[in-house]
């Protein structure tokens, strides 16, 4: 699962309580949607780190290892779902907030650009966090490493800021919501928003045929944990600068943008085509996306796992002029955010009741955009980058994380490294640049037209797409 900076609109008109009794800790407590299917994932895989958040942040070279220390541990003190455990209560995942954790920072040599040692995590032992200041040749820095069933990527830019004001010195308010309050709240309630999803999939969508190196595993049993590897580019200044132009003349957000761009892509490479369904002709797209999750008031300064998963699909037809894509893909994104707060594991299981173990349910690859403001933070004195180091395990065939700079854009696409060469990963980044460029030069061009694909007047008629290898 991806760590989401993204922005989504508020929900209101939802009651909270926004204070955890003393009482319960100690006390059983459910797990909400987003970290239930994070634990019955792991325990599938108990040696998986699939689902570790790693990063290496620079320090100050006079860093006070004692004073850091003690900010990490006031900061776990603050937030229980820093001291929880997780386990089963009569058969069913639950979660226990305990009274008090052990956090050490040790202090260790390490050799510049060295990678965070990643290891499994017993979900039962708090904190699932850990961290280590690395002396280097190039100076100090911290080598952090969280579980994502206790944190997301709002939570992790919340804990450094956290850390940072208690190194300062800087007094902390009190936390207005703690999350075992929230995964409470939500157990209790009927999730929104089911009706519309169920409608969006009543017909639900083929599995996607990427052109992949290696044949899918097969078989009835759970798929083994697969390797990942990761492809870099950027989309440099005078292109990104075009790109915000474009977006702003058509009415829409950088991010649907890029968006559209990336269901195009996945047409082209796919050559998907359906006729079934509420909707006709083209490519039946889908595409996975992460919400924040926090529509609910009061959740700003609490930490733990908000995060949801949303399946975007869009309808691709090689005939339209991309503008109308654009316009399509951005009106299904504001409807989808809308209604974020329906848990996707709900959606698979009301849609799709027989699974195959060896690919993901619904989408086969994840799209995010990592907002500039909040993928940076100031940490003792300096701003940093909050770029998750990759763990070496694949969760999505291909998921492509978009980093927003104040003038470019840094691509991290990750792929599932049995099914795809990096050459194979960097022709795709070589294809998504020249579909920035062909939407840039004209984008009332036909879809087809900007991939090479004939225009499909027979509904049936698959987009096609040679990739030079």
């Amino acid at each position: 699962m991806a760590v989401s900076h993204l922005r989504n609109t508020p929900i209101t008109g939802k009651s909270y309580t926004t204070s955890l009794d003393a009482t319960a800790v100690g006390v059983a407590h459910p797990l909400s949607p987003q970290q239930r299917r994070v634990y019955l994932a792991q325990s599938r895989d108990p040696a998986s780190v699939a689902y570790h958040l790693p990063l290496v942040l620079p320090l100050p070279a006079d860093v006070d290892a004692g004073r850091l220390a003690g900010a990490f541990r006031h900061v776990i003190a603050r937030h229980d779902v820093l001291r929880t455990a997780f386990g089963t209560e009569a058969g069913r995942p639950a979660q226990r907030v305990l009274a008090g954790v052990t956090f050490e920072l040790p202090e260790v040599a390490a050799p510049a650009d060295a990678p965070v040692p990643v290891s499994p995590f017993d979900l039962a032992a708090p904190p699932l966090l850990r961290a280590e200041l690395r002396r280097t040749p190039a100076g100090p820095e911290l080598a952090l490493e969280l579980h994502h069933i206790v944190t997301d990527g709002l939570s992790l830019a919340l804990l450094l800021r956290e850390v940072d004001a208690r190194y300062a010195g800087r007094d902390l308010p009190p936390v207005p919501a703690q999350y075992a309050d929230y995964a409470a709240w939500v157990d209790g309630r009927e999730s929104p928003g089911r009706d519309w999803w169920l409608a969006r999939f009543a017909d639900p969508p083929a599995p996607p045929r990427l052109p992949t190196d290696a044949d899918r595993s097969a078989g009835d049993g759970p798929a083994p944990t697969a390797g990942s590897g990761v492809v870099e580019f950027t989309v440099d200044a005078a292109r990104t600068a075009a790109l915000r132009a474009l977006a702003r003349r058509e009415g829409v957000t950088l991010f649907q943008l890029l968006l559209a761009v990336y269901a195009t892509f996945l047409a082209a490479t796919t050559g998907a085509a359906t006729t079934g369904g509420a909707t006709s002709g083209g490519a039946d797209v889908t595409v996975g996306t992460p919400v924040a999750g926090r529509g609910a008031p009061g959740l700003d300064a609490a930490m733990g796992m908000f995060v949801n998963t949303v399946c975007l699909r869009h309808r691709v037809r090689p005939d339209a002029p991309f503008r109308a894509l654009l316009d399509e893909v951005a009106r299904d994104v504001v409807d989808a955010f809308a209604h974020q707060d329906f848990p996707f594991d709900s959606l698979v299981e009301a849609v799709l009741p027989v699974r195959d173990p060896h690919r993901h349910p619904l989408f086969d690859t994840l799209f995010a955009m990592q907002h500039d403001e909040v993928a940076r933070v100031d940490f003792l004195g300096r701003p940093v980058e909050l770029a998750i180091a990759p763990t070496g395990q694949a969760m999505f065939d291909l998921d492509m994380q978009v980093y927003e700079r104040a003038d470019s854009l840094r691509v991290h696409w990750a792929y599932h490294a049995g099914l795809f060469l990096p050459a194979t990963v960097r022709a795709f980044a070589d294809l998504y640049l020249e579909l920035l460029d062909a939407v840039l030069a004209d984008p009332g061009r036909p879809v087809g037209a900007l991939t090479g694909a004939r225009a499909a007047a027979d509904p049936e008629a698959t987009i096609d797409i040679v990739i030079d290898l």
